[in-house]
């Protein structure tokens, strides 16, 4: 494998999402990456933990050079045998994601929380709340 070869396949994994990708799914093995010189395909291949539709645990993205689009191919391993079901072909990276997630019904990544306020900014308690730290309202 070659450096270029890694390095596709990082790219890859980073289109999917990267650490939170792994993290997300529960990815079992490394990046598996290899290199098809005669049809000019670079492959990267998954496989994972979490319980996705149709026992799916297997994914397979492979870079075609020659239209700069992936395909991909999912699949499910069972001992050593891999079931893959027929390839999604013309993927753009910006569709990865999306297309994993609607496959198996797993999240690539966590939401992003956005909050309305700063933290200089947030508003102070309530009086309700005020009241029941002290119930009494007497200090001290």
């Amino acid at each position: 494998m070659t450096d270029a070869t890694m390095t596709i396949a990082v790219t890859i994994f980073q289109q999917l999402g990267g650490q939170g990708f792994a993290r997300m799914i529960g990815m079992r093995t490394p990046i598996l990456a290899r290199e098809n010189k005669e049809l000019c395909e670079t492959t990267a291949t998954f496989q994972w933990k979490a319980q996705a539709t149709d026992g799916l645990n297997f994914l397979e993205v492979t870079l075609v050079e020659s239209s700069d689009t992936y395909r991909m191919t999912f699949g499910k391993v069972t001992g050593l045998k891999v079931a893959r079901q027929t390839p999604i072909e013309d993927v753009y990276c910006d569709q990865l994601q999306e297309i994993f997630e609607s496959r198996t019904g797993l999240i690539t990544e966590l939401p992003r929380v956005v909050f309305e306020y700063g933290f200089t900014d947030l508003p102070g308690p309530t009086k309700r709340c005020e009241d029941e730290t002290n119930p009494t309202g007497k200090e001290g």
